[in-house]
C-alpha cells in the first residue's frame, strides 16, 4: 500500500491511518470524518500535511482545488514533508548509534 500512497495525486478516506502513512510520504491526505486524532491533529497544525473536514461537500471542495493545480500540490507537499522530517527523529539512525555506543563501551572495558 505505500507505494500506491507515495504515487497517488491525493487520499481521500474516513480513517487516520492511510492518512497518516500518505502524510509522511508527502501525499496530500483529506480525511472526511468528526473524530480528532491526536497525532494526526499535530500533522495538519504543525506540518499542513493533512485536511479533516467534517461535512462531504467541504472535502469534495477541497479535493477539487488540489487536484486543480497538481505540480504546485506536489511540490507544496513535497516542501511540508520536508519539514516534518527535518524535525523528525531518524529512529534507524538513533538505534544504529545507540548499539554502536554500546558495543563501543564494552570493547573499552
Amino acid at each position: 500500500l505505500p507505494h500506491v500512497l507515495a504515487g497517488a495525486r491525493l487520499v481521500v478516506g474516513g480513517g487516520a491511518t492511510a492518512a497518516a502513512e500518505a502524510a509522511v510520504l508527502g501525499t496530500p491526505a483529506v480525511v472526511v470524518h468528526s473524530a480528532r486524532v491526536g497525532y494526526m491533529d499535530e500533522r495538519e497544525q504543525r506540518f499542513g500535511l493533512r485536511y479533516r473536514r467534517t461535512r462531504q461537500d467541504e472535502a469534495l471542495r477541497l479535493c477539487l482545488d488540489l487536484l486543480s493545480d497538481p505540480a504546485q500540490t506536489a511540490a507544496t507537499w513535497a516542501r511540508r514533508r520536508q519539514r516534518m522530517l527535518d524535525a523528525s527523529v531518524d529512529v534507524t539512525d538513533w538505534l544504529a548509534r545507540t548499539v554502536e555506543d554500546v558495543v563501543g563501551k564494552r570493547r573499552a572495558h
